[in-house]
């Protein structure tokens, strides 16, 4: 006996059930993240002094009442901290290059439109 047309059925059946009470995630609008914020966060640098992506700098859309960046290396060590949106990391670790490779991220901020601090994690890779 083929189940496959009582698996769609039950599928029509559990949408249909799902999209008929208010308040559930398909008839809701959708807000936009709360991370609109931060417009632009590189996925890369390279420090190479061309102008291109040379430090990890993050692009703000919004007033920012506080802002906190750090990144960790690999073995997850803090190794550079800014509390200062303009002040990026450089891909140096006390004058010396970084080693390429990925690092991670965290951004915590307050913005003007939220009371709360957002925080924001990701990855970035490092080129020489």
């Amino acid at each position: 006996m083929n189940s496959l047309p009582i698996k769609i059925l039950l599928l029509l059946l559990c949408l249909v059930a799902f999209c008929a009470f208010p308040g559930n995630a398909i008839t809701e609008p959708i807000a936009p993240p709360e991370s609109a914020c931060l417009s632009y966060v590189p996925t890369a640098i390279s420090p190479n002094g061309d102008g291109i992506n040379d430090a990890f700098v993050v692009e703000q859309a919004c007033e920012l009442k506080s802002f906190r960046l750090e990144i960790y290396d690999p073995a997850e060590r803090l190794i550079f901290e800014s509390r200062d949106v303009r002040r990026g990391w450089d891909g140096y670790l006390d004058g010396v290059p970084a080693p390429e490779g990925a690092y991670s991220w965290v951004i915590t901020y307050r913005s003007a439109q939220h009371e709360r601090p957002l925080t924001e994690r990701g990855e970035l890779v490092l080129v020489r």
